[in-house]
């Protein structure tokens, strides 16, 4: 496994939630993006400095999904086939915000939620698994989105 620290730089200017730690992780054959609290000004820094380090296959959505985040360049960089979303459920946010969740349809990204399927595991060895705490322990009184 590779970990690779990819923002803030030393020497950021990046305040509040675009100083968010974004983190690779990858193995030889599949890569995981942490991207934090980051929002347009740190995506667009990571696009102009970092492009061909971001692409992986499975992103955590920047911001929860909030629609300060995830611009059509962040995720063409990054290029991912699954995006988690951590929010809880009816959040008082909203997020995902519905104009980034249709950003992700129309990029035929599959997106999960966390307010939907709960605790999310997903493993990286020669395949990517994932793993919905709500399907495997469903509960009658759990909340599932459909």
């Amino acid at each position: 496994m590779k970990f690779e620290i990819l923002s803030p730089a030393k020497n950021s200017q990046l305040k509040s939630n675009n100083a968010s730690c974004v983190l690779k992780i990858s193995n030889a054959k599949h890569s995981l993006l942490l991207t934090g609290d980051i929002e347009k000004k740190a995506e667009r820094y990571l696009v102009k400095n970092l492009a061909k380090t971001l692409n992986s296959d499975v992103m955590i959505a920047p911001h929860h999904g909030s629609k300060s985040s995830s611009t059509e360049e962040f995720l063409d960089a990054v290029s991912p086939t699954l995006i988690v979303v951590s929010s809880g459920f009816q959040n008082r946010y909203r997020h995902p915000h519905k104009t980034i969740i249709k950003r992700y349809q129309d990029k035929n990204i599959k997106m999960l939620q966390t307010a939907c399927a709960g605790q999310i595991d997903i493993i990286l060895d020669d395949e990517i698994t994932v793993t919905k705490y709500r399907k495997t322990s469903a509960r009658y009184y759990m909340r599932q989105c459909q």
